[in-house]
C-alpha cells in the first residue's frame, strides 16, 4: 500500500513539473508608440548584388555579394563615402579558402574578422590591420571537430559560439576552442502542446541570431512566423532568459520545413548593439512587401520606437557610437544602394 502510494505521490510530481515547463503561447504583434522619421543619404556606387551579410569594422563596410569586379567573398567600402576599398576571400578548399559562409563576427581584440565554414574544422580568421591599405592577411583557427552547425560567431569575452548543431542547438567554445557548454532549449510554438521534433527543426530552417557585442547575450529571431527568444552567457553557461511570441509559423508536421505562403513573414535581418536590437520586420504574407521601418528593441525585447526611413529596406548596420546608422536599400530601378542615416 505504501509502495502505492509513493508511486502515485512521485506522479503527480512528475505531472505538475512537466506541466511548469509548458508555457503559455500568445502570438502579438510588436507595438510601437514612438516613429521618428529619417532620410537617407546614398552614398558610393550601386552594389552589384544584394549582400548576404553585412557587417561594420572601424571605418569600413564589409559586405558579402557577388561582383562583377572579381569572384572574391568580400568586399569593403569606405563607411563615410561608400568608395570600394577592396575584395578579399576566396572560394575553394585550399589554405584559407571558404566553400560555405557560416557566420561572420568581428574579434575587436584582434582586428580580425572570423568566419565560418560548414562541414571544415577550421574557422578562418581574416586580419583586417592593413585594411585601410587595401591588403588582409589570412590565418586559421582549428576546431577539435567539423562545423556542422549552420554558423560560428565571436562572442567576446574569448568565447565562440556555434548554432544548430546536429546534436546541440547551441554550443559555446573556450578560447582554445573547446566545447565548455551546449544548450538544446527550444521555446514551445504552439499554447500547451510540448514541441515534436519537426517544431524543433522549424527553427533551423529560418532563424536569424543576433550576439550581443559584449558576449553577454544573443537572440534568435525566426522569418517564417515570429519567435523572439533571448538567451544569456553567464558563467560559462547558455541559459534561456524570455520569448516573446509575434506571429505564429506554420510548417511541416513531419519536416519542420516552413511553409513559407501560409505565415506572416517575421525578421528579414536584424543588427545589434549593446544598447539595443534593430530589426526589420516584414509582418506581412508578402515576401517581397517592402519595409520603410527599422524596429528598435532593448534587449529585454521591450519595443522602443521605429525610423521611419521612406526606402525599400534590404540590410542594416548600426554605429551607435558615432550616432550612424548604414543601410543596403533597393531603389526604383531595384537597383541595391548603399545609405546613411542620422539616428
Amino acid at each position: 500500500m505504501k509502495y502505492i502510494a509513493l508511486i502515485s505521490l512521485l506522479y503527480i510530481i512528475v505531472f505538475f513539473s512537466c506541466k511548469e515547463q509548458i508555457q503559455k503561447v500568445i502570438y502579438n504583434p510588436p507595438i510601437f508608440n514612438e516613429t521618428t522619421k529619417r532620410s537617407v543619404t546614398v552614398i558610393g556606387d550601386i552594389i552589384d548584388d544584394l549582400p548576404a551579410r553585412c557587417i561594420i569594422f572601424n571605418d569600413f563596410l564589409i559586405l558579402t555579394h557577388r561582383s562583377i569586379k572579381n569572384e572574391q567573398l568580400f568586399h569593403a567600402y569606405n563607411k563615410y563615402t561608400g568608395e570600394y576599398k577592396c575584395s578579399f576571400g576566396n572560394r575553394g578548399r585550399g589554405i584559407g579558402e571558404l566553400i560555405h559562409i557560416n557566420g561572420i563576427s568581428i574579434d575587436k581584440k584582434n582586428n580580425s574578422m572570423l568566419v565560418g565554414s560548414l562541414e571544415s574544422n577550421q574557422i578562418i580568421e581574416f586580419i583586417l590591420d592593413s585594411l585601410k591599405y587595401g591588403k588582409v592577411e589570412v590565418s586559421k583557427k582549428i576546431l577539435k571537430h567539423p562545423l556542422r552547425g549552420i554558423g560560428f560567431y565571436s562572442i567576446g569575452k574569448n568565447q565562440y559560439l556555434s548554432i544548430y548543431n546536429p546534436h546541440n542547438r547551441f554550443q559555446l567554445y573556450d578560447d582554445n576552442l573547446n566545447i565548455i557548454d551546449s544548450c538544446n532549449y527550444y521555446s514551445q510554438i504552439v499554447d500547451g502542446i510540448p514541441n515534436t521534433k519537426a517544431a524543433n527543426s522549424y527553427y533551423t530552417y529560418c532563424s536569424n541570431i543576433g550576439i550581443k557585442p559584449d558576449g553577454s547575450k544573443f537572440i534568435n529571431l525566426t522569418l517564417s512566423g515570429g519567435i523572439l527568444e533571448i538567451f544569456e552567457i553567464k558563467e560559462d553557461k547558455i541559459n534561456h532568459l524570455k520569448t516573446i511570441h509575434y506571429y505564429q509559423p506554420i510548417y511541416d508536421e513531419k519536416t519542420g520545413i516552413p511553409k513559407w505562403d501560409e505565415a506572416i513573414y517575421g525578421a528579414i535581418t536584424l543588427a545589434t548593439t549593446n544598447k539595443h536590437i534593430y530589426i526589420l520586420l516584414n509582418g506581412s504574407f508578402d515576401s517581397e512587401a517592402k519595409v520603410n521601418k527599422i524596429s528598435v528593441l532593448d534587449w529585454e525585447g521591450n519595443p522602443i520606437k521605429q525610423y521611419d526611413l521612406g526606402v525599400d529596406l534590404m540590410r542594416i548596420m548600426l554605429d551607435e557610437e558615432s550616432g550612424k546608422g548604414y543601410v543596403i536599400f533597393r531603389d526604383d530601378n531595384y537597383e541595391y544602394r548603399l545609405g546613411v542615416f542620422n539616428l
